[in-house]
């Protein structure tokens, strides 16, 4: 399972730097089987997220062990997105316009495609969340969307935390690694 957490860096060079993957604190809840305490350390695996110059670093992303059910919790940190490689800021600028950024230039493609994913996703995004965002109006388009996201949350990374957390999707899709497990007996 994947559980999205608040860290202090903004940056994927912060997190690099301060070694923010060492200090992830386990949750203190099992996602699957909701019992405290059982989550140990578990090691560590590598992934790609854009840095503030638009370059790709790799970050470790923690990940803990239930010791009664025995899933694998990753925390990926709140800059990243889950199944996308651009950090969060960047999206966010260039979903809000920002067309000159020198981290928008650099990924102006990939960042179209994600623009174009989100679009796609925007009914299922408005079914799972209901009026989270207020209310839609008829045949809204996905820009009316973003702007209803962004002005309840102010960012990327604070609205994908939510709707992870809240409502086990995100502005892309809405993945396994999000969803409940089956209940352990």
């Amino acid at each position: 399972m994947q559980v999205i957490v608040k860290t202090p860096c903004e940056t994927v060079e912060e997190y690099i730097a301060q070694e923010m993957h060492l200090r992830i604190r386990a949750p203190e809840r099992c996602p699957r089987c909701k019992k405290y305490h059982t989550l140990s350390h578990h090691g560590y695996y590598q992934r790609g997220c854009s840095d503030s110059e638009g370059k790709v670093r790799e970050i470790n992303v923690r990940r803990f062990e239930c010791g009664y059910c025995g899933v694998t919790v990753s925390c990926l940190p709140d800059f990243a997105q889950p199944y996308r490689m651009i950090n969060n800021q960047t999206t966010g600028k260039f979903f809000n316009g920002d067309m000159d950024s020198r981290d928008v230039r650099g990924n102006r493609d990939n960042l179209r495609r994600y623009w174009r994913q989100f679009a796609s996703h925007c009914d299922r995004l408005k079914k799972v969340v209901g009026s989270t965002f207020g209310l839609s109006p008829p045949d809204e388009p996905a820009a009316g969307l973003w702007r209803r996201i962004f002005a309840k949350y102010n960012s990327l990374a604070s609205a994908t935390l939510s709707l992870v957390t809240e409502f086990r999707i995100t502005c892309f899709g809405q993945y396994r690694c999000h969803q409940p497990a089956m209940q352990v007996t």
